[in-house]
């Protein structure tokens, strides 16, 4: 049986296999998971969760929301986690993390997790640059 971490790849891999953006998870997304996973590990906090919340970010993107994409991804991430059994609990800080990753000043990034989640996003551009 899969973990979690891999049943979600696979999803989102899937998902924007369909949508044609293959460009954007083969660079951006896999940049975003690689940063999240080092700052979880350097920092001491759960690296499925920040991982999970990296692979998930811009889902909503793929769906036609680029401009509200932080809000809508964050229930989406719920729907797609939820459909695999997982933690309620580990759902919440994900979905915040998600909430919270964009420049919306609505929505300020506060934990530990939703901090990482979004310096992974915005070191992301500088892996692509560099």
């Amino acid at each position: 049986m899969k973990d979690i971490i891999s049943l979600v790849k696979e999803f989102v891999e899937n998902a924007y296999a369909v949508s044609l953006s293959n460009r954007i998870w083969h660079t951006h997304i896999n940049s975003v998971v690689r940063n999240s996973e080092m700052l979880a590990n350097k920092l001491g906090v759960d690296v499925e969760v920040c991982v999970l919340a990296a692979y998930l970010h811009d889902i909503s993107k793929i769906e036609g929301d680029k401009k509200k994409h932080h809000v809508t991804g964050a229930i989406r991430a719920k729907e797609i986690l939820k459909s695999f059994n997982y933690d309620e609990e580990k759902i919440k800080i994900i979905q915040n993390a998600i909430l919270t990753h964009s420049s919306d000043e609505n929505y300020v990034p506060v934990s530990v997790e939703q901090k990482i989640l979004a310096c992974a996003d915005g070191l992301a551009f500088f892996d692509d640059f560099l």
